[in-house]
Order: structure tokens, then C-alpha cells, then sequence
């Protein structure tokens, strides 16, 4: 898995580093909020930082928290963010949880989908523990879900 940008006036996707994927032979593509990268399972800071939805991380009840990150919009995004989880660590609050769609790879390739409810920095962490190398959830889990007939779990 790799962070991609899309050129829409050429119809083109790159990766960072500006291969043009569809020249590699890209078939396919999902966008989502990283849980783990390389095998190591992203903080709470990290996946926040990466999530448009700070309720899928601090909950429902930390409007003021989220409405202060979004105010910082884009210039003071990641430090507002890392300030906000942090103290909500350090305060003992317990994270959020929800149900989450997860897409994930592990190092022979073999693509994993998961539909699970929890807490984003553990469930990351499990992902991770079990061999996933990148992951993360599909349009922060709650508005979307992946689904697929005719095959069977192993």
C-alpha cells in the first residue's frame, strides 16, 4: 500500500515519490485512514492526524476538542491534533469505539477485511500483532463497508 496523489487533468495516479501507477499496472484502489504502515501499528496521534473524523478517535462528546483542531485547518492540523489526543490519553478518557471496515495486506499480499468494533489504537495494534504490514479503515469505518459474495473465511 502506498500514499498515492491523483492528477485529474491527465486522469493519472502517482505515488509519492511520482512513479505513475497505472503505467505498473494498478487494478484497483481504496482510500482510508491508516492504522498500520510497514508493520507498525500508528498511534492515536498518528491515526488522528491522518482522519478527517476526530470522533472515531476522542467520541461524540469532544465537540469543543474537535471544533479547536478544526479551527487549525490545515496550517496547525497535526500539532492541534497531537495536542488534543494527548491530553485526552492523559486524562485516562478512554478512546472511542465504534464498528470499523478494515482493509489490510500482509507480506505475502494477501488482502484482509475486517468488520470489527473497537477502539482504532487497539485495534491497530492487533492488526499489526498478527502479521497485517499496512492497514487502516475504510471512510472512517462508519459510513462505508466492503462486502463481497460467493467466497468463503479460511
Amino acid at each position: 500500500m502506498r500514499w498515492v496523489r491523483f492528477d485529474p487533468t491527465l486522469d493519472r495516479v502517482h505515488d509519492m515519490s511520482r512513479s505513475d501507477m497505472l503505467d505498473e499496472g494498478l487494478v484497483w484502489s481504496a482510500a482510508f485512514v491508516p492504522l498500520v504502515v510497514n508493520g507498525h501499528a500508528l498511534t492515536a496521534v498518528e491515526i488522528a492526524q491522518n482522519d478527517y473524523d476526530l470522533r472515531q478517535i476522542l467520541g461524540r462528546a469532544a465537540s469543543d476538542h474537535i471544533r479547536y483542531a478544526y479551527e487549525g485547518w490545515f496550517a496547525e492540523w497535526d500539532e492541534r491534533v497531537a495536542r488534543i489526543v494527548s491530553s485526552h490519553e492523559l486524562s485516562g478518557q478512554p478512546f472511542a469505539r465504534f464498528y470499523h471496515s478494515i482493509l489490510g495486506i500482509d507480506e505475502a499480499g494477501n488482502v484482509h477485511i475486517r468488520q470489527v468494533e473497537g477502539v482504532l489504537p487497539d485495534l491497530a495494534n492487533d492488526l499489526a500483532r498478527e502479521g497485517i504490514v499496512d492497514a487502516g479503515i475504510l471512510d472512517s469505518g462508519g459510513s462505508c463497508a466492503l462486502t463481497m459474495s460467493g467466497w468463503q473465511a479460511t
